[in-house]
């Protein structure tokens, strides 16, 4: 069993392997595909790319927050 990182940021995308490569090769930021496929080291942190049909338009939910990042 793994131990999960005190804070990890999940991006749902509909595109994961384009957001995945856009974090990687643009961004530069370490792949830990230890922790994900999608997923990249950020200190003791991780940002964790995940695939998700369902990201468009506002969060219904009080506690969740959806974030249009554009390129």
């Amino acid at each position: 069993m793994a131990i999960l990182p005190a804070l990890s940021l999940n991006l749902g995308s509909p595109e994961p392997e384009r957001s995945i490569a856009f974090y990687r090769d643009t961004l530069g930021l370490t792949p830990a595909p230890e922790m994900s496929p999608g997923a990249f080291a950020l200190g003791s942190s991780f940002l964790i790319v995940s695939g998700h049909s369902e990201v468009t338009g506002p969060a219904t939910d009080p506690v969740r927050y959806l974030i249009k990042l554009r390129r």
